[in-house]
Formats: C-alpha cells, sequence, structure tokens
C-alpha cells in the first residue's frame, strides 16, 4: 500500500506511520561515531591496506639478485621464508575485500565504533600474527590463525546488526 510518503528509491520515511508499522528501528538513531573514532578506524583501514606490502618487502628485502625491473620471475625462483612471504602477501590482498565490506556495512549500519576500531585492531592484530607464522613455516597453526581471524571479520559484518 503506498502512502503518501512512499519513496521507492529510499524506502520509507522515518517521520511517517508505515514507519512505526514497518520498521521499528527507523526511529531510533544511533549517535554518530565521535571524529576520533572515525579516525582510529580510517587509520585502521589504512594499516589493513599496509598489510600486504609489509609481506611484499619481507619476501623481496636483501634478496641475492633481485632484479625489480622483472621481480615476479625472480620471486618465482624464490624457495623457504621468502615463497612463503610471497604466498603471504597474496593471501593478505586477497582478505581485503572481505574485511574493508565488513567495516563498510559495520558502518552503515551504525555499529558502535569503538567495538568496530576493537575487532578491527584484533584482524589486523591476527593478521600480523598469521604473516609471522607463515614466515616461520608452521602450516597448521598458520591455518588456525586465518580461521579466528576470519571468524572476527564476520563479526565484524555483523556488528551492527
Amino acid at each position: 500500500m503506498r502512502g503518501p510518503s512512499y519513496n521507492p528509491l529510499g524506502g520509507i520515511p522515518s517521520g511517517s506511520l508505515y514507519c512505526k508499522a514497518w520498521a521499528p528501528r527507523c526511529l531510533v538513531r544511533k549517535p554518530r561515531a565521535s571524529g576520533g573514532d572515525m579516525n582510529t578506524i580510517a587509520w585502521l583501514m589504512l594499516i589493513a591496506a599496509v598489510l600486504p606490502f609489509v609481506a611484499a618487502a619481507v619476501s623481496k628485502a636483501g634478496g641475492k639478485g633481485y632484479d625489480n625491473n622483472n621481480p615476479r620471475s625472480w620471486l618465482a625462483r624464490q624457495e623457504g621464508w621468502r615463497a612463503r612471504a610471497d604466498a603471504a602477501q597474496t593471501n593478505l590482498f586477497e582478505g581485503l575485500p572481505f574485511f574493508f565490506a565488513a567495516v563498510l556495512f559495520a558502518l552503515y549500519q551504525m555499529a558502535d565504533a569503538t567495538a568496530l576500531a576493537s575487532l578491527m585492531g584484533a584482524w589486523i592484530l591476527l593478521r600480523l600474527v598469521y604473516l609471522g607464522i607463515y614466515l616461520a613455516g608452521y602450516g597448521m597453526v598458520r591455518t588456525l590463525v586465518w580461521t579466528v581471524a576470519l571468524a572476527v571479520n564476520i563479526a565484524i559484518l555483523f556488528l551492527g546488526s
């Protein structure tokens, strides 16, 4: 049923009678995060984005015969911790889209910014531990840490629900 305040693109405005009947949450607005909280979240997003580059730097640092004009063929010949650092870089890049989407969705859902920042910090810490364990070559422990980081990412996704 279309009422006078029906909006096909944006749903039902919060001031209408339909809002009370169909979406009780729309009348209750959570306070916006403070500027400090949002700055923390922005910095944590930047730190997360830089993690793959840390792994890349580790994989290439001090490597004999490293050719910056053709780095992929050089990396393909590496073994041991250098090869694992390169694989960790790939995995860190692969984890970013879900992390960023979960953070943005939590912000969209007006999740508590302090709780969001805490979970983001936990995810970043777990991913740093993951990198260290990957470099050390402990496959089973690495998988466990990766799984915990995934669970934290899922918690971020549903934080605002």
